[in-house]
């Protein structure tokens, strides 16, 4: 989607150790954020807002 940003957040410790070994990295993909509250926080100071859309079933 245009104007979307991809964010990652609360992954565990552990995981990222693995990611790191294996040499997988989201720098240029994702951006990446310890906690989902500190991701929200700083998006809503932002000024994002959230937005609900809704599909109907065929």
């Amino acid at each position: 989607m245009m104007g979307c940003k991809a964010v990652l957040t609360g992954l565990r410790a552990e995981l990222v150790r693995k990611m790191i070994l294996a040499g997988i990295t989201f720098e240029n993909q994702a951006e990446t954020k310890e906690a989902l509250q500190q991701t929200l926080l700083g998006m809503f100071s932002a000024g994002f807002e959230i937005i609900s859309i809704h599909t109907r079933a065929a």
